[in-house]
């Protein structure tokens, strides 16, 4: 929290930043994409809309002018234009690096119980510009043991494993809503003198690199997963002995997934942003023909104006076949108390780490398991809010955040041993964090989940979830490669099964069949006449039926709204299909016993439980105030579907050319696996082959 790492400290320069914007056409931001997978850039945004916390919006660059990295202990400064060079030169004079071709380049010394110099670096370099800041700040990737930067580790275990990545630019993207703009800074001092009040930047902790020892070639291994089959799911069940013992109360287990690859990094990228779009998605340039791109459902930190806001993601479901099947499928994820228990132990653990950050009293639960429907899957997230505290700052918030229980556990250092014993090989980028923090105090991170890292001629993913000491080994398995396959799709390295929501297959048609559509007043009639257009059934609607052709008639309640006309129509012969109140009112006069319901169902979901063929198992909406028990039916009436209590839903007379439908296949309700839509088809065909009539 701001604290001096060393006594010694010196003065960095400090610039006034100049800032100007302009609106650009959109394709410029797709133009800017492309080049990031071949030169230093990145793209980091929201894809996915929904208030409060989601909204449209992106930052974008592909020359920026300063790269600033740590991996094995170095730390690098490198200039990236004339620019980044000239202040590079200005930080040369006070820092004491090692001044190459390349930039600056340091070794971290550090202070016994203190944060990684690392740290308090980008704090010193953000406080070197003044003015018009908005938008100005450090873009990049902190693989998953950056947590290690924060913590008391051993140097090696931060020089073996921790990597970051962060560029400078001057010249960004903007996207805000449908908006795009061009946003420039400029510092004009740029080269001068320091002025009063400059940063102040400890030395002690930053010394000359040693001499570089003779490299040894990269040997690049084979791809291959981490596990067999099966193998991930006998390591969740060790994991789940941690839980049950008490060790634990949450841990993410991950794996590793690993194909050659020899496409286009930034043609995957567009492939994940158009099929699944996600609230944190991302493209970053590492360097040579190494990238990194994603797409993420957790919001980790987001920090404007001092407000702090933060979405911890646990709980997923596959997508359903159509809006029925999806609404069932989130209902049921938050009926889940496993589900439910996971989320909340997150969220507790999540926002005992953002109290050393906030303001007290300041952190609140906005929002509790607020459900997202992605393109194949369903999460659940709770929103936590707050105030951040005086003396912090973002990259106070950054490593408070880091390796959040979502990604970890709970306690999260026990869960980081777990991890290491069971975890096939190096997380490296999977679970760390990804996005902005600017040098005015606003910051926006996501956690690294969903992600493809193209390095070595190949791409690696890698998955997780959370798991609890009620977690199935074979079903948390199961989850994990359901995200693998969304990334494997995008790809296109193997064919994989399916994991993304696949519609049942429209129901054989009614095309060429003319109806004549009763008109009695029905409140829905508009749209059963679009439901039978949508069968391929030629529909005119008339106050009286003439001709040959099948009428159709509806009414919402029996004996309401039905003409005298339709008994006429009936005796006559003429084939008729009946539907809700007008099927009720014709069983009545053939003499059928009916029952009034306690209370309406108007709007309710039935399902089929009895029945031949496709009416065994259809689910369909309901308006009805009376019901009919197909046990007392005459024997001239056969009942084509009835529910599990045996109220009828379906029938046709075997003599006359009548066929009944007691739901509403228009509606909303009976649209799972086009029930709706079938029986329509179902009951025009049987009418049209019993009487000729087409």
């Amino acid at each position: 929290m701001n604290s001096a790492l060393d006594a010694a400290a010196v003065a960095l320069p400090r610039w006034r930043v100049l800032r100007t914007e302009e609106m650009v056409p959109a394709q410029r931001l797709n133009r800017v994409i492309e080049r990031i997978e071949s030169q230093p850039g990145m793209f980091y945004g929201c894809d996915y809309e929904s208030e409060p916390v989601y909204r449209r919006r992106a930052l974008a660059f592909a020359d920026p002018a300063l790269r600033l990295s740590l991996s094995g202990g170095r730390m690098l400064i490198e200039p990236l234009d004339d620019t980044g060079a000239a202040m590079v030169d200005a930080w040369g004079a006070a820092l004491p690096g090692a001044r190459a071709d390349a930039g600056f380049e340091f070794r971290a010394e550090r202070a016994p119980g203190a944060a990684h110099p690392f740290i308090g670096l980008l704090r010193a370099l953000s406080g070197c510009f003044t003015g018009e800041r908005a938008d100005l700040g450090f873009h990049g990737a902190w693989n998953f043991d950056y947590w290690r930067l924060g913590a008391v580790e051993p140097a090696e275990a931060v020089d073996r494993d921790v990597r970051v990545l962060l560029y400078l630019p001057l010249t960004v993207l903007k996207l805000d809503g449908g908006t795009l703009r061009q946003v420039t800074f400029a510092m004009p001092e740029l080269g001068r003198v320091a002025s009063r009040g400059a940063p102040q930047v400890p030395v002690g902790a930053i010394v000359a690199p040693a001499p570089a020892s003779a490299s040894t070639p990269a040997v690049h291994p084979e791809p291959r997963d981490d596990f067999a089959p099966g193998e991930y799911a006998q390591r969740l069940a060790k994991a789940i002995g941690h839980l049950r013992d008490g060790s634990l109360m949450s841990l993410t287990l991950s794996q590793g997934f690993r194909r050659a690859f020899k496409g286009s990094a930034s043609a995957a990228f567009a492939t994940l942003r158009s099929r699944y779009p996600m609230p944190e998605m991302f493209f970053v340039h590492l360097g040579s023909d190494e990238c990194l791109i994603g797409a993420s459902p957790d919001l980790q930190a987001r920090v404007v104006a001092g407000e702090l806001e933060c979405a911890p993601v646990c709980g997923t479901s596959k997508r359903g076949a159509d809006p029925l099947e999806d609404a069932a499928l989130g209902a049921a994820l938050l009926a889940s108390s496993k589900e439910a228990a996971a989320l909340a132990l997150c969220s507790d653990s999540f926002a005992d780490s953002l109290q050393a950050v906030c303001e007290p009293g300041s952190l609140a639960l906005s929002h509790r398991q607020r459900l997202h429907f992605f393109a194949s899957v369903i999460h659940a997230a709770d929103y936590l809010t707050g105030r951040l505290a005086v003396h912090c700052d973002p990259w106070d918030v950054l490593l408070a955040t880091a390796a959040p229980p979502t990604i970890s556990g709970v306690p999260k250092q026990q869960a980081l041993r777990v991890i290491d014993e069971l975890e096939g090989s190096r997380r490296c980028w999977f679970g760390g964090a990804v996005g902005f923090v600017g040098v005015d105090g606003d910051m926006a991170i996501g956690s690294i989940m969903r992600l493809g890292w193209f390095h070595d001629g190949m791409v690696e993913l890698r998955t997780g979830g959370v798991v609890v000491a009620q977690s199935t080994p074979q079903d948390e398995e199961a989850e994990s490669q359901i995200k693998a396959r969304t990334m494997l799709r995008v790809l296109g390295v193997e064919q994989a099964a399916s994991s993304s929501p696949t519609a049942a297959a429209r129901p054989q048609t009614a095309a060429g069949i003319d109806v004549q559509l009763l008109l009695t007043g029905d409140p829905f009639e508009r749209s059963l006449a679009d439901a039978l257009r949508r069968c391929g059934a030629n529909v005119r609607a008339v106050r009286e039926a003439s001709g040959a052709a099948p009428v159709v008639v509806a009414g919402a309640r029996a004996g309401r709204l039905i003409p005298k006309a339709l008994h006429a129509l009936l005796e006559q012969g003429r084939p008729a299909l009946l539907i809700g109140g007008a099927a009720l009112e014709w069983l009545a006069a053939a003499g059928v016993a009916t029952s009034a319901l306690p209370v309406p169902m108007d709007g309710y979901v039935r399902r089929a439980a009895t029945g031949a063929d496709f009416w065994r198992s259809i689910e369909v909406g309901v308006y009805a105030a009376e019901s009919v028990s197909s046990a007392s039916l005459p024997p001239q009436i056969v009942a084509l579907a009835a529910a599990e209590d045996g109220a009828l839903l379906a029938f046709e007379h075997r003599r006359l050319p009548v066929v009944g439908l007691l739901f509403r296949p228009e509606s909303v309700l009976s649209g799972k696996a086009w029930a709706g839509a079938a029986a329509l088809t179902q009951a025009l065909c049987r009418l049209v082959e019993r009487t000729g009539h087409a």
